[in-house]
């Protein structure tokens, strides 16, 4: 009745729970064989069975699997009993029981551990003997298997993956795959490498410990923007600077013509408004020989002087901009108005659409196009970005730097690829293991110890200088330009400058043909009037005859 109801019924409310069984008479051929079932079952360890020999005695044993072999049979080796008499008994009973179960799950015997991990560079990347043999994996997540595995004295049945498998993943249907089917059925021990740490449909996941923030940024091809240039013609200038100048020249030219004691009209107030705007434009312009006049026009050049050079130095500033800002992806906005192919690897996707995102927000609306895809690794996307300049792929954060390495054009001497700075998401990552492990407590130990003395941001800091490393080598190999290309200026940098010429020129030929226009209307006018006055009325005259 307790194997298969009792234990069956605790395992699946708590697996992990301390368990006392008081039973009269039993034998330890019995309580082995209870041990072995909650163990090889349901991996139940923290069970203490008590059972009374006589009236003066009972018998109190305890179980450890890790003293031997999975291939040896378990028997009386792995188990740690006493026989109860006196108080003294018990005292010796609680000193040993603590030293028993402390080392049952920190000192495993070379006990045999199956870890699921991948061969993936910068995460747990595998080395190898010179004869062809596994010797360990280096890297974050595989420098954390070895640092638990000299501390917990344990050998590693490795289960090599490719990366999607590692992290596990949900598919469509809704089925587990990789690691996490592994891990809901207890056929691993750990899942090494680090995933987003994210609500699933299982019974039997848990989460160790995070080890690092992960933030996905979106890969996009070099020069997108092929077509952009910079504008150097409309600066943005404060409100007060418009208004000023505004008011200067409107205000201005009607003083002027007051001080000489002209009268207004619209040839005088257009001459003064051009020897305004030339003079703000540091050109030379005749001076008026008026006191009064010069007076005015002296205090507009010293406005003129820090006006213009104002206007001067954003000029040159912004004709010295570099073009990779201005022809690449540069946030995701701009991204999302693109007609790039938003694709993603499976575990990315889960740990996307695993949020809840407001469809009017940009990332919303990012994750509504991404497009998952079945494939192991970004490795066989990311030539699409390079190569074929079709899609858009996320990745981590520190893979930055080899990534723009690896996918270089020796011909251009630059990167195929360009990185949004702007993170699309940020999670937490960590590695994960059956909920029912008795090893929990020692693994999360381990791990927190970890990143509380460095190793994981040393490990991290590997994975950028990796990709410095790699730059070096491109330096090395001379096909990564070591200085920036002279800039260039470009007459469609100027473009705005041109139209504007051209429809001042349009309007100065439109007032011209206007003029032609009035003056033959005028001229018709004044020859009609001057015919008018040629031409006289005779009146007949009255002959008066002679009278002879």
């Amino acid at each position: 009745m307790i194997m298969e109801q009792v234990l069956p019924a605790i395992a699946f409310r708590n697996p992990v729970a301390r368990v006392v069984l008081l039973v009269r008479g039993i034998a330890k051929y019995d309580m082995m064989q209870l041990f072995r079932r909650a163990w090889t079952h349901y991996k139940m360890l923290d069970i203490l069975i008590l059972s009374r020999i006589d009236s003066r005695t009972i018998l109190v044993c305890l179980f450890n699997p890790y003293l031997t072999t999975r291939d040896e049979p378990l028997d009386e080796r792995n188990m740690l009993c006493y026989h109860l008499r006196t108080m003294d008994d018990v005292e010796l009973f609680n000193s040993e029981v603590q030293r028993f179960t402390y080392e049952r799950i920190t000192n495993l015997h070379q006990y045999p551990l199956t870890i699921a991990i991948t061969d993936v560079e910068l995460m747990s990347k595998a080395v190898y003997f010179a004869n062809g043999t596994l010797r360990r994996y280096q890297y974050l997540d595989g420098e954390m298997v070895e640092i638990m595995r000299e501390r917990m004295n344990f050998t590693i049945n490795y289960n090599q993956l490719n990366y999607q498998e590692s992290v596990g993943f949900i598919s469509s249907n809704g089925s587990l795959g990789g690691t996490l089917q592994m891990l809901e059925h207890n056929t691993i021990d750990l899942a090494a490498n680090s995933r987003s740490i994210m609500q699933h449909p299982m019974r039997n996941l848990q989460y160790v410990h995070f080890l690092c923030p992960i933030r996905l940024i979106f890969v996009v091809p070099m020069n997108y923007f092929r077509d952009r240039y910079k504008m150097v013609f409309f600066h943005a200038f404060s409100l007060q600077m418009y208004l000023t100048n505004f008011a200067m020249a409107v205000l201005l030219p009607s003083l002027l013509l007051v001080l000489m004691r002209r009268q207004f009209s619209a040839a005088a107030y257009m001459k003064e408004t051009f020897r305004i705007l030339a003079i703000v434009f540091s050109c030379s312009v005749r001076l008026p020989r008026n006191n009064r006049h010069r007076l005015v026009l002296i205090g507009l050049m010293f406005y003129s002087i820090v006006a213009y050079s104002a206007w001067q130095g954003i000029t040159i500033i912004q004709l010295n901009l570099d073009d990779e800002k201005l022809r690449n992806i540069q946030t995701l906005e701009e991204l999302v108005e693109t007609k790039l192919n938003l694709k993603a690897i499976v575990s990315f996707g889960n740990a996307i659409r695993g949020k809840v995102w407001n469809s009017s927000d940009v990332r919303g609306r990012i994750a509504a196009r991404l497009d998952v895809q079945w494939t192991p690794s970004n490795i066989s996307i990311i030539p699409e970005v390079a190569d074929n300049r079709t899609s858009a792929v996320p990745i981590i954060e520190y893979f930055i730097e080899v990534v723009r390495s690896r996918y270089f054009d020796p011909v251009r001497k630059q990167s195929k690829v360009y990185f949004i700075q702007q993170p699309f998401i940020e999670y937490l990552t960590a590695m994960a293991l059956p909920k029912n492990s008795p090893l929990f407590p020692t693994i999360r130990r381990l791990t927190m110890n970890c990143l509380e003395n460095g190793i994981v941001n040393h490990q991290l800091t590997l994975i950028r200088q990796k990709g410095v490393l790699l730059q070096i080598a491109q330096i090395r190999n001379k096909t990564l330009r070591d200085e920036p290309p002279a800039r260039r200026v470009n007459l469609f940098n100027m473009r705005i400058v041109f139209f504007v010429y051209l429809l001042m020129n349009g309007v100065a030929i439109l007032v011209f043909l206007g003029e032609i226009g009035y003056f033959r209307y005028h001229q018709k006018q004044t020859n009609a009037r001057r015919k008018r006055r040629r031409v006289r009325v005779r009146r007949p005259s009255i002959v008066w005859p002679y009278i002879e």
